[in-house]
């Protein structure tokens, strides 16, 4: 069964600030999170056994990349986004839409 959706619509919410800052380095390195992006590299994180803080998925994500939810270890968040927001967590030019943060292996 899907885990449950907590939704984040705003840029000054103080949890996006915070992986809004995993981007820059200095924070990553202050709080020992990092971001990982794509299914593929969230599914391998997952599977070696990082621990997984919050998972975060945006609005236009595919239906199949939000079945990840259900491999999920228990007492990780997930998160909905807006696009627009989750663009801005993104390295990449064409993101998947989904984002894991993790502790730093």
């Amino acid at each position: 069964m899907p885990k449950p959706f907590e939704r984040i619509e705003s840029r000054q919410n103080s949890r996006f600030r915070q992986w809004l800052s995993l981007n820059t380095g200095r924070q990553g390195r202050k709080t020992d999170l990092i971001l990982i992006e794509g299914l593929r590299l969230c599914r391998d994180a997952l599977a070696s056994g990082v621990t997984a803080e919050t998972l975060l998925i945006a609005d236009s994500a595919p239906e199949t990349i939000k079945r990840i939810t259900e491999e999920l270890p228990p007492g990780v968040a997930c998160v909905s986004l807006p696009d627009k927001l989750f663009a801005l967590l993104s390295d990449t030019e064409n993101p998947q839409g989904l984002a894991l943060v993790c502790h730093s292996p």
